[in-house]
C-alpha cells in the first residue's frame, strides 16, 4: 500500500503538470501514488496530458489521470482526487510546482521526527 498520495489539479496547464510529474518521477521514495485530476481542460490539453501519462506511467509505481466532466475548480478537483486517494498521508500539489528528489522522503519523514 502506497503510504502517501499526491494530488494535483489541471486545467488547460498540461505542459506545467507533465514537468510536474516529471519531478515525481524522480523521487527517492517511491512508495507514493499521484493522482492527477483534469478540471474538463480543453481537448488538446487534455489529450497531451493523457499521452505524458501513457507513454510515461510505467515509470511511476502509480499514476492515475482522472478526467471530470465540467469544471470543478481548484477545490473540487482537489476533493475529487482526495476521494480516490489511499494511504496514511495525502499532499496537494500545485501544477506548476516542482519538487527536489528527496522531497517527498523528507516530507514523510518530518512526520516520524515531530513530537507527538
Amino acid at each position: 500500500m502506497f503510504n502517501l498520495a499526491t494530488i494535483t489539479v489541471n486545467f488547460n496547464g498540461a505542459e506545467n503538470t507533465i514537468r510536474l510529474l516529471e519531478s515525481l518521477g524522480q523521487q527517492t521514495d517511491k512508495d507514493f501514488r499521484i493522482i492527477a485530476v483534469d478540471n474538463k481542460s480543453t481537448p488538446e490539453d487534455i489529450q497531451t496530458l493523457q499521452n505524458f501519462v501513457e507513454v510515461h506511467k510505467n515509470n511511476f509505481a502509480s499514476l492515475e489521470l482522472l478526467k471530470n466532466e465540467i469544471n470543478l475548480g481548484f477545490s473540487g478537483g482537489n476533493n475529487i482526487g482526495y476521494q480516490k486517494s489511499r494511504g496514511e498521508y495525502v499532499l496537494l500539489l500545485n501544477n506548476d510546482t516542482r519538487v527536489e528528489r528527496n522531497f517527498l522522503e523528507e516530507f514523510v519523514k518530518a512526520f516520524y521526527e515531530i513530537p507527538n
